[in-house]
């Protein structure tokens, strides 16, 4: 399936949608990126009526993010088309006793995606 998006984008709806509402600051610190990349994504969901930005109330410098029923909708598509095809991927692919593996590594890996950059110590981002 191809949503017609960049790369970024499904991954910023996602989050934009888990999170919502969420700063822009906050969106790219989530999503390890600099903030001019996530404005130009934030630009372009804005742009094809998937998320809303509205005035925080506490700070009016700052606006609030949130996805549109149309943005929720993909999001659930997209959700739903991983989920049928992972469902299948395992069914074909996954003997039973890797399952079981399959689903520790799952919440070792959920773990590690919510760590967040900004916590680590400047040692562990050199590359």
């Amino acid at each position: 399936m191809t949503t017609g998006q960049a790369m970024s984008q499904p991954s910023v709806l996602g989050r934009i949608g888990g999170s919502c509402p969420i700063t822009a600051r906050e969106l790219a610190r989530a999503e390890h990126a600099r903030a001019r990349s996530i404005a130009e994504t934030v630009t372009m969901l804005k742009k094809q009526g998937l998320i809303d930005a509205h005035p925080d109330p506490t700070d009016g410098r700052k606006s609030l993010l949130s996805v549109t029923t149309a943005g929720q909708r993909l999001i659930d598509s997209v959700v739903d088309r991983r989920g049928a095809w992972l469902a299948w991927a395992i069914g074909q692919h996954v003997i039973p006793g890797e399952r079981e593996m399959l689903a520790d590594a799952a919440q070792i890996i959920a773990k590690m995606a919510d760590c967040r950059v900004d916590t680590a110590p400047d040692e562990a981002l050199r590359v």
